[in-house]
């Protein structure tokens, strides 16, 4: 670039590439639709939080030691059913 182009050598004819025009202030659609999908999200989470039981210290201390020991086993076709069960009742 010679010293005598003061030309910004941001764009064509210097001007810089980007959005035309001042930025408006204000949240537009996108945005409200957004913190309305937000806040649903949060309160759905908030009604499986409660819905979900409470943790049986007892039950999770017997789990924690069978893993430990290596005794804990799993009973995979068992498992797989719930997990299809529960997509099919969740849809």
């Amino acid at each position: 670039m010679d010293q005598n182009d003061n030309r910004d050598p941001g764009g064509p004819g210097g001007k810089k590439a980007g959005r035309a025009g001042p930025r408006r202030g204000g949240a537009g659609p996108k945005a409200a639709l957004n913190a309305a999908g937000k806040a649903r999200l949060i309160e759905k989470a908030r009604q499986i939080v409660y819905q979900t039981p409470p943790l049986r210290p007892e039950k999770l201390a017997a789990c924690k030691e069978a893993l430990e020991q290596g005794a804990y086993e799993i009973d995979s076709r068992k498992l797989a059913n719930i997990l299809i069960a529960e997509l099919i009742l969740k849809r």
